[in-house]
């Protein structure tokens, strides 16, 4: 299932405050969850959708968490991207990864683009530090914010973690 948020992809509508994003990450996890009941689910973030993610799997405890081009807060985010504004004032939403992530009781799978101009890989080589020992971190090279998937690094290792999730059945 690959949700689009209100006001993302093909949604329309438009969130006005973090209660509202995490009460639509959390409708799909339920609608997954009721629809496939015995399925080991894998909650997938990407970019925005990181935050939402590592949510859902501190509050859900899916069989996997994975994260591409993450950020550690959207407040640090801000802060790199705009240092001379007040971020913290001006956001919406903050989505503290870096405050959740540690909660998170499932193998985490991060993966980043080195060249990644819009987020830099330092948020996904943090977040997956606070993760912990079950936490792996793969720095992409080459790739920028949306390239990681077309890479044959990203498929092989998406394949090999997939396999892995199977075995355990």
């Amino acid at each position: 299932m690959v949700p689009d948020y209100r006001g993302f992809g093909k949604s329309g509508g438009s969130i006005r405050n973090q209660r509202q994003f995490l009460a639509d990450a959390r409708l799909w996890v339920e609608y997954v969850s009721a629809r496939y009941p015995a399925a080991r689910t894998v909650i997938y973030g990407y970019s925005i959708g990181t935050g939402l993610a590592v949510r859902m799997a501190e509050e859900y405890t899916p069989a996997m968490l994975m994260l591409e081009a993450p950020y550690t807060s959207i407040v640090a985010l801000a802060r790199d991207m705009a240092p001379f504004l007040p971020s913290s004032l001006l956001l919406k939403y903050r989505l503290r990864s870096d405050r959740v992530i540690e909660e998170v009781d499932t193998p985490v799978i991060v993966f980043h683009g080195s060249e990644d101009r819009l987020i830099p890989p330092e948020h996904g080589r943090r977040l997956a530090e606070i993760a912990g020992d079950d936490a792996r971190f793969f720095e992409i090279p080459g790739a920028d914010h949306d390239e990681v998937p077309d890479t044959a690094t990203y498929r092989s290792l998406l394949a090999g973690f997939l396999a892995e999730l199977h075995e355990r059945e």
